[in-house]
């Protein structure tokens, strides 16, 4: 199985590389998404879409959504959950500090009980080079621009408190 045989309290997160498993196969009952975004506004901005699309799949036993910064703060959202197993996806770009230092004390912090398995950031993930190549094309397609006499510009931010920031969009570009 794909799914984490083993999930541990949040104080000793799990972590795990991203799911390998099709987005169809259905993890084990009684488990819950967990969608982290960074928190827009102070509000999960397109996190809430996401967590709606998700939900309407209707793979996991419940899907929430919380932010780093901003409500829905992820221990009130942790304890909202039934589901005792919760796999947490960033939505982030990078392992850099929002998800090494925000992300980890917050959890480490959420008093929860839950057995929590937390994923790369989604955009550590290397199907998003695919996908931003997808994208690419169909926007020179539609554009009727040569693909020879394009030039596709990776824009990314970061901090000076982690590497891996940059190492996201240098990866991406490559």
């Amino acid at each position: 199985s794909p799914w984490p045989s083993r999930l541990e309290n949040t104080m000793s997160i799990t972590r795990h590389a991203s799911q390998k498993a099709p987005a169809t196969e259905a993890p084990p009952s009684g488990t819950a998404l967990l969608l982290v975004a960074h928190g827009v506004k102070g509000g999960p901005g397109i996190g809430a879409v996401h967590a709606a699309a998700m939900r309407r799949l209707g793979l996991f036993d419940e899907v929430a959504v919380a932010c780093l910064k901003g409500e829905p703060g992820i221990g009130n959202t942790l304890r909202s959950l039934h589901s005792q197993d919760v796999v947490v996806l960033p939505l982030l770009m990078a392992q850099g500090y929002s998800y090494e230092t925000v992300l980890h004390d917050q959890l480490r912090d959420a008093s929860s009980g839950h057995r929590v398995a937390l994923c790369d950031p989604l955009g550590a993930d290397p199907a998003l080079a695919e996908i931003a190549s997808a994208m690419a094309i169909r926007t020179c397609r539609e554009r009727s621009w040569s693909g020879d006499e394009t030039t596709v510009t990776i824009v990314g931010h970061g901090t000076r408190q982690s590497i891996h920031s940059r190492a996201s969009a240098v990866s991406l570009a490559d």
